[in-house]
């Protein structure tokens, strides 16, 4: 079969060299092939996706956030009640000694350095988060620490100040006994 087409495309060369198809034959043959439709996503289909997406990815992020609180430590009565009601203690001394040294205008002299003291408790506070629970011993006693220093501090500035001593003895009675 492929020697009768070869044949007669030898016989016939020239005129099959010289037509050309037509331009409408083009558009025939065009209007025979299958076609294809494309299926499109209406957009309310989008949008909806698009949304649920988004509330599912607010509520993740937010579970996240409240595991990740759930986690913090604030406090030490956070991790225990004895050591919120001792923390409790050195605060309101913390703030009655502030008093007596305001009353002095003498408040401005330490607070620099109270302050510096408060960054450092912040941070073990946020080292006491990150620490496992078998170690945490250590980081609670520097936060101790920490509060006994600034109460000694306040307690050595009041000390120095007139008509102050005997107060600030009975305080110093009251911090050892704890």
């Amino acid at each position: 079969m492929k020697d009768h087409i070869e044949d007669f495309i030898e016989k016939n060369r020239e005129g099959l060299d010289r037509r050309t198809p037509s331009a409408s034959l083009w558009d025939n043959i065009e209007q025979q092939l299958p076609t294809k439709k494309r299926k499109l996503i209406p957009w309310r289909t989008l949008a909806v996706a698009a949304s649920f997406l988004l509330v599912l990815g607010s509520v993740g992020t937010w579970a996240y956030n409240q595991g990740m609180k759930q986690g913090e430590i604030n406090s030490m009565a956070d991790i225990s009640i004895e050591l919120g009601e001792a923390e409790k203690h050195y605060q309101s001394e913390i703030k009655e000694k502030m008093a007596i040294l305001a009353s002095y205008n003498k408040a401005e002299e330490v607070q620099i350095d109270l302050l510096e003291m408060e960054e450092f408790l912040s941070e073990l506070k946020r080292d006491l988060k990150d620490t496992p629970k078998k170690d945490r011993e250590v980081v609670i006693q520097a936060m101790i620490e920490n509060y006994r220093s600034r109460v000694e501090l306040l307690e050595k500035v009041l000390d120095h100040l007139p008509n102050n001593s005997t107060h600030s003895k009975l305080s110093k009675d009251e911090t050892k006994s704890i």
